[in-house]
C-alpha cells in the first residue's frame, strides 16, 4: 500500500534493466512515470588491440589463434540468462570457433 501512495507523489521512477521495470509495473499504475535508462559503457574504455599482441593474449589463455573470445562480466544470477548465453555459444560454436569465458560475482 505504501508504494502505491509514493507513487502516487512522486515525477519519475528510472530502473536499469527490464526486469526492474517489471518488478515496479505490480505497484506503479502510471506507467508514463516509469523511465528506462541502460547503463551506459565509455566506449573509450575498450580499443582494438594489434594482432600481435592478441595473438599473444590467447596463446597464453590456450585460445586457438583463428578462435573468437566472447567474454560476459557480470554478477552470476539466473535473470542475467546466462544459461540462453551458454546455449546460444554452443549453437554458435556449431558455425565458428568460439570460446565463452563468464566471469563475475555471486
Amino acid at each position: 500500500m505504501h508504494d502505491f501512495i509514493l507513487t502516487q507523489k512522486i515525477d519519475q521512477i528510472v530502473v536499469l534493466s527490464k526486469f526492474f521495470e517489471a518488478d515496479v509495473n505490480k505497484f506503479c499504475k502510471d506507467r508514463s512515470k516509469i523511465k528506462l535508462i541502460y547503463p551506459g559503457v565509455d566506449a573509450d574504455l575498450f580499443f582494438r588491440r594489434s594482432k600481435k599482441i592478441t595473438g599473444h593474449i590467447k596463446n597464453k589463455l590456450g585460445i586457438k589463434p583463428n578462435e573468437y573470445l566472447l567474454l560476459c562480466l557480470a554478477k552470476i544470477r539466473k535473470r542475467k540468462g546466462l544459461l540462453f548465453l551458454i546455449q546460444a555459444c554452443a549453437r554458435l560454436a556449431e558455425d565458428i570457433p568460439v570460446r565463452l569465458v563468464i566471469t563475475g560475482a555471486e
